[in-house]
């Protein structure tokens, strides 16, 4: 659709159209008359009706991001299957299977997007009205998740500080029922950070014509009457210190601590005999195994808290795309949540390498479900086998004389 078409729907009986709450500056203000070019900002969108994708990163959305996004959901499912066992749960498994469920939500998320608009093509007509409002609501679910993936990730590293630093406290201060309450206040938190972008905007609906043609139902994203772009600014940069920013540096300081100090005690226990016995070998592989999972994390998650930083300080000092020019904000963004995605799969393959104990759960799992299988057929081939008919219950009767 030409940009000309799209400047007569906008103002066509606006008024009547959007209830009359929304000024020119509400609603088109990133717009051009002139040009029909609007800017893309980072927080916020004035004209949401019509996809912007780069040809090059058409492929990266439709393959790479859905592919990955499944997979990550499949092994998730395995994850959280494999730790659910009795034998396997503590304190850690149920963070780490936590940590699988929200990473999980993002992949979900991340698919249903990039199937329905990559994939498949959308991306280049107008959004429709309905899937307007999915695209919305799968925006915010994935932000709330990921702010909540962010501090699960941080609970692991203080978890396993405060176990290696002060074991004699690590009972109480890191106990399942201290586990479920600090996830449950990592959700809290997701949430609420991001209730006000979610409350914050209002969809409409619009016919979409050509000439006098009716095409279909497109939608239009306002911010909601009495929200200014000051309030909107101030939130994106609340919400972005609070689960990026803040996490990322409590998991930074707690990484570097954790490395220094599994350092330290590994060269002081050396010659210790007691380092060879079984329990001390699985805590060791325990550290290394959280220790792999919040460097991968750290290193993944650092290119966004940096990009978030660029992005604060842009706008809080209206100098947009001062720093960061359009391309290589597009680049940024595309290449670093890839790296994201990359970091939510590598969780799998970090326990089924090092982890011996989820190995041998895993397998007891693929072969409980084949022995289940091949029962299941093996009964049904003999009843099959020695079916019996109606004629087979019925008693023998003398032959008539």
């Amino acid at each position: 659709m030409s940009n000309s078409t799209s400047l007569t729907i906008l103002h066509l009986n606006k008024s009547t159209e959007f209830g009359g709450n929304y000024t020119d500056t509400e609603i088109g203000g990133n717009y051009s008359e002139t040009t029909g070019d609007y800017y893309y900002y980072y927080y916020y969108y004035d004209l949401p009706y019509q996809m912007v994708t780069k040809k090059w990163q058409v492929p990266i959305f439709a393959y790479l991001y859905s592919g990955i996004s499944l997979l990550t959901i499949l092994v998730n499912i395995m994850v959280i299957y494999v730790f659910a066992k009795k034998k396997m749960r503590s304190q850690t498994t149920f963070l780490l299977s936590s940590l699988a469920c929200s990473d999980s939500v993002i992949c979900l998320a991340v698919a249903v997007y990039h199937i329905y608009f990559h994939l498949l093509e959308h991306y280049r007509d107008p959004v429709e009205y309905k899937w307007c409002i999915l695209k919305r609501v799968l925006h915010i679910m994935e932000e709330m998740a990921r702010s909540s993936s962010n501090w699960i990730t941080a609970l692991l590293g203080i978890q396993r500080f405060v176990c290696i630093c002060f074991p004699f406290r690590a009972r109480s201060l890191c106990s399942i029922k201290a586990s479920i309450m600090a996830v449950l206040v990592s959700v809290i938190v997701g949430i609420v950070v991001y209730i006000y972008e979610a409350v914050s905007v209002e969809i409409f609906p619009f016919s979409i014509k050509n000439g006098s043609a009716f095409l279909y139902e497109g939608c239009l994203l306002g911010t909601r009457y009495g929200v200014t772009q000051t309030s909107v600014m101030v939130s994106y940069i609340i919400s972005g210190f609070v689960s990026r920013f803040l996490p990322c540096l409590v998991l930074f300081i707690t990484t570097i601590l954790l490395a220094r100090k599994l350092q330290r005690r590994n060269r002081g226990i050396a010659a210790d005999v007691h380092d060879r016995n079984r329990s001390s070998a699985q805590m060791k592989r325990l550290n290394g195994l959280v220790f792999i999972i919040l460097t991968i994390f750290l290193l993944s998650e650092l290119q966004d808290t940096i990009a978030f930083c660029i992005y604060a300080y842009e706008l809080a000092a209206d100098r947009i795309r001062e720093v960061l020019t359009a391309d290589a904000d597009d680049h940024w963004d595309t290449w670093g949540n890839l790296l994201s995605l990359f970091s939510y799969h590598c969780n799998f393959w970090i326990f089924f390498l090092m982890s011996s104990q989820f190995r041998s759960a895993f397998y007891d799992t693929c072969s409980s479900v084949r022995t289940r299988q091949f029962s299941s057929s093996t009964r049904t081939t003999m009843m099959s086998s020695n079916f019996l008919t109606e004629t087979d219950f019925k008693p023998l009767q003398r032959p008539n004389k």
